[in-house]
């Protein structure tokens, strides 16, 4: 074999040898990508990476990144074309290459020899590795250019430096979705979370510009600010009865700027106090997919509760009446993602479309073009959430496919779908729900169909096997991204999901059908609607019986690593067990030891890992996005401050820390984050008193707590700065707030109850939610120092002082905050403030459950990621 060496070409090489070399790459990759034709994977995942990482960094940062990329595609089609250009300057004989100065430039035959001596060394596996490098780097250049343009225009917005400035505005915006309650109450107004778009903005009519931290600047005049249009603005409206408004919607609001909260393409978040004006009506077809939706909720009436709310969240994803104890169900089996629409609502939706369509003889165009028709409805009335939008994409080329009576693939159309979704909107690359559904469909195109087929030919039914394969390989796909996220692994996921399987579909075509009877045979009194809502309410019953008796269970969930070395720990647990599955010795062998894992270690690892931990002190229950925490002042005894957002978590989480008496109840203030869930506190316990400040504010929050603290006869106490009282081996003590504060950003959380406790040693600080100036506050009355564990104010929020954490200096410190929040709690800046001091974090949203154990002098944190 000639090598080049030196500046020297090989003075002959065959052709036919070069012709082999490339015919066995051919072959491979064809081998590689085959029947899935997998080559848009690769620029796929380049794309998300790229503009994943370019969300979090300036601009200039991601130009850099695309010329990198670009070279990186360069040098890859240099190596890869270049033999075949070689090939062309020579006779069919032999390839021989002009000796230099006879029809090669001097720099050109050099590089010639090294592209040639380079290609020729590298074996098929590595010529195929550099075209899939090639390929993921094409992904990575458009990922980082397209998305790094999205942020230089956000950042050049001047909507950011008035957020910045945390100016007052008065801004008209366009509403791209639903309203979320994030805090609520019946007996007072909600907070309610807006995402809309930009279509104006002017500063208030005082032109109050204010700092970084809140405080007012000169005035000036009211200006308008241009605005390019279609900027992303996130806006908090308190004290707004918002659920009706309809995506499309037009508003006129009033509010407080400040700088957005989370890294992606929006410019701002808002703050409301004032109900919006509506400005004119939404589109006529949001309009009447706020009235299908809001037809299958009153229609799913008629059946019993909690299956009747389940039916309009399985069919087209509207959870407004889905019971928060089954979404906890849900959520410890692992079929939350049943009540998110994705693939396969669409696919019943669509299949039912085209099966009419063609079972009238209509072609492919027309059945098609039906089905696109269906298709985009369904869309606007489901709401594009990320599932929702992966889905559809990946259907609407399936369709066009169809037209055009070309095959399709499922590969292909999945990593077409991933990039043009992320090209549209960037902030899909961190979306945990994007990431699931991209997951479970690799999952269920890759894994599903061979799984199926091998079971089949082992004689199993091909019902049942596809009932088997199609959840093993979803969750299969999602394990390490869940384990890592959430740090727990469901051990009933599997199994629950197949049982569930059966009654999707009935849900999904019945709920449908009623949303569409509940507009369109009105007259009749909604009869056929409610008709076939009690329908769907048999399968809704069989799915709630699945996910109420598997979450029982009390091993459902195992604590795992989070965070990325968990989510690598559970990859390389999946592909050891793969590699090992190949063959039958080892496979049976992994059976046994599988087995004996369970038979032994499991036992074990539930034996030393107690719930709750003998000792514990103090825990902070996961109730969501709120606080609820409980001090051991004696067996079975406890004082509870606050109760979270609603009463069924905390009512598990003092029903397992075996909890029976509240000797005290401490509310810090009345956001209906921490009151909303008192009727779980009292749920099969006494409570003896109840402590609440003495701010009333938000009035609706207080009223409730009043007329809580009357059904269950507990005498009302004011928590005042002198207020002292020791419980069991607990001493409590008031530390603010040391006046009542007004005019701050938020005067309620400002208000909130500082609590100092004092047990078994060790010292605690529960500030609620106090923020900038409530934390100014307590800093200027000295009344802190260090303790040993901190609640983190405000489930970290960043509207915190950072002279606050180094003055209190915890040990431990507990954030109670909810998954996937949309606030950005915690914020990162806090969680600096408390590694710098070396503090021990734990974050419910992360660990579930979290208690507090002190062992010679020593504090220690024990999770319960079974909460």
């Amino acid at each position: 074999m000639s090598v080049f060496r030196g500046n020297q070409a090989p003075s002959h090489i065959s052709q036919s040898h070069v012709s082999k070399s490339l015919a066995v790459s051919r072959e491979l990759a064809n081998q590689i990508v085959g029947t899935l034709d997998a080559r848009l994977l690769a620029p796929a995942v380049g794309y998300w990476l790229a503009a994943l990482w370019a969300l979090r960094h300036p601009a200039s940062y991601s130009l850099w990144l695309a010329g990198f990329a670009a070279v990186v595609v360069a040098s890859v089609l240099l190596l890869t074309r270049m033999p075949q250009h070689l090939r062309q300057l020579v006779p069919s004989g032999h390839c021989e290459l002009p000796q230099k100065g006879k029809g090669l430039p001097t720099t050109w035959h050099k590089l010639s020899g090294v592209v040639m001596t380079t290609w020729h060394k590298l074996s098929s596996r590595g010529r195929v590795a550099v075209l899939v490098v090639g390929l993921a780097s094409v992904g990575v250049c458009l990922g980082a250019a397209a998305t790094g343009a999205r942020v230089a225009m956000r950042d050049a917005s001047p909507v950011v430096s008035l957020a910045e400035h945390h100016s007052d505005a008065i801004a008209t915006v366009a509403l791209v979705d639903d309203p979320r309650s994030v805090s609520s109450g019946p007996a007072g107004a909600s907070t309610f979370l807006l995402r809309a778009t930009l279509i104006g903005l002017e500063t208030a009519r005082d032109g109050a510009a204010r700092d970084g931290k809140g405080h007012a600047g000169p005035s000036g005049q009211a200006r308008a600010v241009s605005i390019q249009g279609g900027e992303h603005i996130v806006v908090f409206a308190r004290g707004c009865e918002c659920a009706g408004f309809l995506p499309g919607q037009h508003l006129r609001l009033t509010g407080h700027l400040a700088p957005a909260r989370r890294a992606d393409l929006t410019v701002a978040t808002l703050s409301v106090s004032s109900h919006p004006e509506l400005v004119g009506e939404p589109s006529v077809l949001q309009r009447a997919a706020g009235r299908l939706r809001a037809g299958l909720r009153q229609a799913s009436t008629v059946v019993p509760q909690p299956s009747g709310g389940l039916i309009p969240a399985l069919a087209v994803g509207d959870t407004a009446a889905l019971q928060p104890e089954l979404a906890g169900q849900f959520r410890i089996t692992g079929m939350t993602h049943l009540t998110a629409v994705s693939g396969a609502n669409l696919a019943i939706v669509v299949g039912a479309v085209l099966l009419i369509a063609r079972s009238f003889g209509a072609g492919p165009i027309s059945s098609a073009a039906l089905a696109g028709c269906a298709l985009a409805g369904f869309v606007v009335l489901a709401r594009p959430s990320p599932s929702v939008l992966r889905a559809a994409a990946m259907a609407a080329i399936a369709l066009i496919a169809l037209a055009a009576s070309r095959p399709k693939s499922a590969l292909p159309a999945l990593g077409f779908a991933v990039i043009a979704l992320i090209m549209y909107d960037p902030t899909l690359s961190s979306s945990p729900g994007f990431v699931l559904s991209v997951l479970a469909t690799l999952g269920l195109v890759v894994l599903a169909p061979s799984w199926a087929a091998a079971l089949r030919a082992r004689g199993v039914p091909r019902g049942l096997a596809e009932l088997l394969a199609v959840p093993l390989a979803a969750q299969l796909a999602c394990l390490p991204f869940i384990a890592g996220y959430s740090g727990a692994v469901s051990l009933v996921a599997v199994p629950a999901n197949a049982a569930a399987s059966l009654a999707v579909g009935p849900i999904t075509v019945l709920g449908v059908a009623a949303a569409l009877c509940s507009v369109l045979w009105d007259p009749m009194g909604g009869w056929s609607a409610t008709a076939l809502a009690w329908l769907a309410g048999w399968p809704a019953r069989w799915l709630t019986m699945v996910a109420e008796h598997a979450s029982r269970w009390q091993y459902a969930q195992l604590h795992w690593p989070s965070g990325l070395s968990g989510a690598l720990l559970a990859a390389l647990a999946i592909g050891v067990l793969c590699l090992i599955w190949r063959q039958p010795v080892t496979r049976w062998s992994c059976v046994a030891l599988i087995a004996g894992l369970l038979l032994v270690l499991l036992p074990m690892q539930l034996r030393n890992q107690p719930w709750p931990p003998p000792g514990w002190l103090m825990a902070m229950c996961d109730v969501g996005q709120g606080d609820a925490a409980v001090l051991r002042v004696g067996p079975g005894s406890g004082v509870v401050i606050d109760a979270g957002p609603e009463p069924v978590s905390v009512n598990r989480c003092l029903s397992e820390l075996g909890i029976q008496h509240v000797p005290l109840f401490v509310l810090s203030h009345p956001h209906a984050d921490h009151v909303g869930g008192v009727d779980g506190v009292s749920q099969g316990r006494d409570v003896s008193a109840v402590l609440v400040g003495q701010a009333q504010d938000p009035p609706g929050g207080y009223r409730r707590l009043l007329h809580w603290a009357q059904q269950i006869r507990a005498p009302l106490l004011i928590a005042t700065p002198t207020w002292r009282q020791t419980i069991g081996n607990a001493t409590l003590t008031v530390i603010g707030p040391q006046r009542s504060l007004s005019g701050t950003r938020s005067p309620p959380n400002d208000n909130s109850v500082v609590l100092l406790v004092q047990i078994a040693g060790i010292t605690a600080l529960f500030p609620g939610d106090v923020e900038h100036a409530g934390q100014r506050e307590l800093l200027s009355s000295g009344v802190l120092s260090h303790v040993d564990v901190l609640k983190v104010p405000h489930h970290g929020s960043a509207y915190s002082e950072p002279e606050f954490f180094d003055t209190v200096a915890p040990r431990a410190a507990v954030v109670s905050v909810g998954a996937h929040n949309d606030y950005g709690h915690p914020s990162e800046t806090v969680l600096r403030y408390l590694g710098r001091g070396g503090a021990l974090v734990a974050r419910t949203d992360r660990g579930g459950d979290v208690a507090i154990v002190s062992s010679s002098g020593r504090v220690a944190l024990a999770r319960h990621a079974g909460a």
